[in-house]
């Protein structure tokens, strides 16, 4: 006999294959995949059966629902409170960092450099106790290549720098358990400017 596989999602993310008709005790391998800045969290057959395997592999022995569940992820600050309150962030440089709203990745708000002139730095710092494993962040800089540039520093160490005209992008590096100082500086040299001669941060 013929069944009827129905599939949909809920939040954001896709399911494959898409709905349709399948051999009875047929084997299906259904994949579901997350839209940006979503996760995969659990599928639900029929009205009541939960599974977290993705992808989920099943044999199709009567007419099936099954719904893929998507999550946003959170992200320990996305700046969405609109400030700086939600982490023990501090300023450096010449002029502190901003959250603001005309170049953002998600949601209304990202973290911009200050306002500097030529021989001048911006620094947004936050030292505190952190659980170990991988960070990570996203990160748009649009600065005269080569000379003004964001570095990101763990203690000290830089651990990237970044200049010219570059999109929102990720970065991500490993941390040990303990107290450390994270800093992202968007530093100018002595002459020049180009384009918003800036570096933004987000998630």
């Amino acid at each position: 006999p013929i069944l009827t596989l129905t599939l949909g999602s809920v939040g954001g993310g896709q399911v494959a294959p898409s709905s349709g008709e399948v051999v009875s005790n047929s084997a299906v391998l259904l994949t579901g995949t997350p839209d940006v800045f979503y996760t995969f969290d659990h599928w639900a057959i029929g009205s009541n059966l939960l599974s977290g395997a993705n992808p989920l592999s099943f044999v199709v022995t009567s007419n099936t629902s099954v719904t893929a569940y998507f999550r946003p992820m959170s992200f320990t600050d996305d700046f969405e409170t609109g400030d700086f309150s939600r982490l023990g962030w501090s300023a450096a440089g010449d002029q502190p960092w901003e959250v603001q709203t005309n170049i953002v990745l998600a949601g209304n708000f990202s973290a911009g450099s200050g306002l500097i002139g030529d021989s001048q730095a911006s620094s947004l710092v936050l030292t505190t106790n952190f659980a170990g494993g991988m960070g990570s962040f996203y990160f748009r800089v649009d600065s005269e290549p080569d000379w003004d540039a964001l570095s990101f520093s763990v203690d000290g160490v830089i651990q990237g720098r970044w200049s010219g005209e570059l999109d929102w992008t990720s970065y991500s590096f490993p941390l040990p358990a303990g107290m450390h100082t994270l800093e992202w500086r968007y530093a100018k040299d002595s002459n020049l400017s180009e384009g918003e001669d800036a570096a933004f941060l987000d998630n």
